[in-house]
């Protein structure tokens, strides 16, 4: 998984040119809070409603700035 996410990062900043990437993450999921830590997404905010397959879910929202990060 830190491959690829590694991989989504160097495309989305190195060759899209995106500056701000956002990932919500159920709040249970402690491994993809913490990988995405381990890249340097920050705690942004929580969204109360999140729509997933039909149902209402709390997430957490992680920001990601690429000018202010190394992504190679």
């Amino acid at each position: 998984m830190n491959e690829a996410v590694q991989a989504i990062l160097q495309f989305a900043c190195n060759d899209m040119f995106i500056e701000h990437i956002y990932a919500c993450i159920y709040p249970d999921n402690h491994a993809s809070i913490r990988l995405a830590g381990k890249k340097g997404f920050a705690f942004h905010g929580q969204m109360k409603d999140e729509i997933f397959r039909g149902k209402r879910y709390p997430h957490k929202v992680l920001s990601l700035d690429s000018t202010s990060v190394n992504v190679k």
